[in-house]
Order: structure tokens, then C-alpha cells, then sequence
């Protein structure tokens, strides 16, 4: 079974990600030792690799404020790979929401 995700975002905002990730055989903490992890992300024409980080059997990465700008819908993969297998973690389906004022900067009150 494939690991789909729908989430919501405000558009010009950061989300942070965790992933806590546990063995499908034995239900316990994903070890993953021996893993490289990577994270890809897409909001249309803008697509890049996020900085994925593994903790103990916590995968993490930040998905920037600025790419949700003026978009309506991205997708986030993340993959493991070890040797030269490569297995899929999760893949996020991001519904962008309109924001009013979509400011990725603080403003000063007026």
C-alpha cells in the first residue's frame, strides 16, 4: 500500500514536516541505520530537493513560505535508499489555500 497524505497549507506560509516512521514487519521504530533519506518537492514550475534530516526514526524537512506563493496545489516525496533498493516514506499532496495578504515578511504596524 502506498503511503498518500493529503495536507492543507495557507499560501506564503512555512510548514514543518516530522515523519515518525516505524517497521511494517514489527510495528517498532523505523531503524535506519544504512539509509540516506531525500525529500522532493513540487509547486509547479518551482521544484526543488528539501534538506531532509533522520532522527532517531524521525525523518524531518521545512517547506518554505515562499514556494506556496500564487499556487494552488504542490507534492512532496520523500525516499530512502540504501544499497540500490529505494522505498517511498511518504508522498504529501498539498492543497495551497488563498491567503488574504500572503506577506512572507514581518511588517512594521502602521
Amino acid at each position: 500500500m502506498l503511503a498518500e497524505h493529503k495536507i492543507e497549507l495557507r499560501e506564503g506560509t512555512t510548514r514543518y514536516v516530522s515523519i515518525d516512521c516505524v517497521n511494517a514487519n514489527t510495528g517498532g521504530a523505523f531503524d535506519f541505520t544504512g539509509y540516506s533519506a531525500q525529500t522532493w518537492i513540487s509547486f509547479g514550475d518551482d521544484e526543488r530537493y528539501l534538506s531532509t534530516a533522520v532522527v532517531d526514526s524521525t525523518v524531518s524537512y521545512v517547506i518554505p513560505a515562499s514556494m506556496s506563493i500564487g499556487k494552488t496545489q504542490g507534492v512532496a516525496e520523500t525516499r530512502i535508499f540504501k544499497d540500490n533498493d529505494v522505498f517511498e516514506v511518504i508522498r504529501m499532496v498539498i492543497n495551497v489555500r488563498k491567503a488574504s495578504k500572503p506577506d512572507t515578511a514581518y511588517h512594521s504596524p502602521s
